[in-house]
Order: C-alpha cells, then structure tokens, then sequence
C-alpha cells in the first residue's frame, strides 16, 4: 500500500501518465516534449505526511515537481506556503547553486515528486529556453507572496490587548502604564469594530498591524463540568487569543487565579 501510488507510473502507461501529469506543471506550460524529457531524467520519490523533502540550510540543490499530493513551506518554523500537484519547489537553489536552501518544505499528506537534478534541469534549459522565463515569472510572483507576509515597519511596537467588558479597567490600566514608553498600545474599544465591518475581518486586521497581543484571561464566567464548578475566562477572548497565537506564533502566559 506504501508504494502504491508511484506505482502509477510505472511500466508504459505509468509514463504516459507521469508525462501527461508534467505536462500540466507551471514551468512546462504543456510542452509534451519538455514533460517527456523531464520524466526521463527525473527520479520519483514517494513522501508520507510530515516526511522533510527540503531542509532550510541544506546544500543540495535538486528541483522538484510535485506529481501527486500537496507539501507545505516553512521559513525558520514558520509556514508561509502551500504547493500542490502541479507546481515546484526548490527552485531558488537550483537558479544560484552557491545558495542554501531558503526553506524547509514538508509533505502534508502522502505525496509523489519528481527529482531533477541541476545539471539535468540546466541541460534541459539550454534545449528548451522557455524554461528559464517562466522560473523567473514565478520566482518574481512567489515573492510578491513571500512579502505579504512582511509586516510593515513601525516607529513603534504596536501592542493589541483583548479583553472582556468586565476587565477593561485592565487592560486601560496597561495601556496607561505603557503611556510614555516606545509602545503604540490599542485596546479593543479604540475603534477597532466598526459598525461598516466585520468583526472578524476587523479582528485579522489587527492581527496584521500587531507585533504583540496581550489577552486579559480574567475569570468573568463560570463553567460546569465532571461535577466540578471551575473560573473561564470570557470565550470571545479565548477565541481572540487563538487567532493571533496562529498568525503571530507565540503568546505569552502569567500567574493568575487559581485553577483559570
């Protein structure tokens, strides 16, 4: 069952299919020639879900066409990326050899890839010129992605606190205790929901214009469970909390009530 997959594309009709697979791929553009050259020199590798295809840092510099499957892109620990069957990865390394490998690429399910190495990609190039046209429009289209994940730059760290009604002396209190030190502090009462929005599409926003996130887990409600009666905080500010522990990927946890 392991192999089963890149068993398609084994025997004759198996590289029919692998060729009519590369075919599709972004840097082929449908040229049969280039797509049956490609399965003739490239090495098919089967992945399963959390196998490492790339390492950030590493030296090699093969390319990969992703024929079945889906991985994902991580930059020091963090995912930035997606690629799915018909696309690549890898190819940043390939372009300039004397460079490490800018990311680590993970499969994210059960996957087939295509290996070329660079010698055969250059060969490939110097046959068929396209090649090196299209990489550079997708490298400059991948960075226009890669800097949308950049925040801009601040004078100030801008710091978003959440918290419940009951606790806005709270938070009011940090924002005051901040007031004179290089800190742009918003509490969620300072025009953050508007009545033309969303709250959620208000609450993303924040999370892109933030450098931090200050929850104010107070015990404003009461939970009852397994015959036991236990402090929560308000779930408006759990559900907070987790939507910028996701995009900001760290968050921050101090003493407070007992069994909170």
């Amino acid at each position: 069952m392991e192999h089963l997959m890149a068993d398609r594309f084994k025997g004759k009709d198996g590289e029919r299919r692998l060729a009519d697979s590369l075919a599709e791929q972004v840097l082929v553009g449908g040229d049969a020639t280039l797509a049956s050259e490609l399965a003739r020199c490239g090495e098919l590798l089967q992945f399963q879900a959390g196998d490492q295809v790339i390492v950030q840092g590493g030296h090699d510099n093969d390319i990969y066409f992703i024929v079945l499957g889906a991985v994902d892109v991580f930059v020091h620990g963090r995912k930035v990326a997606s690629r799915r069957a018909g696309s690549h990865v890898g190819e940043m390394a390939l372009v300039q050899p004397a460079q490490l490998r800018s990311a680590t690429v993970t499969a994210s399910e059960q996957s087939v890839l295509l290996r070329v190495s660079e010698p055969d990609f250059v060969g490939l190039g110097d046959t068929f010129p396209v090649l090196w046209r299209r990489i550079a429009k997708e490298l400059a289209r991948r960075l226009e992605q890669r800097n949308s994940l950049v925040a801009n730059t601040r004078d100030k760290i801008r710091i978003f606190i959440m918290s419940s009604v009951e606790s806005l002396d709270i938070a009011r209190a940090i924002q005051n205790g901040l007031e004179y030190d290089p800190y742009l502090v918003v509490v969620w009462t300072d025009g953050v929901f508007r009545a033309s929005s969303y709250p959620i599409d208000a609450l993303e926003g924040e999370v892109d214009q933030s450098d931090f996130a200050i929850a104010i887990a107070h015990a404003d409600d009461v939970t009852h469970t397994r015959g036991k009666t236990w402090p929560t905080a308000r779930d408006n500010v759990v559900f907070e909390l987790g939507l910028f522990i996701g995009r900001l990927v760290v968050h921050l946890v101090t003493d407070g009530v007992g069994n909170l």
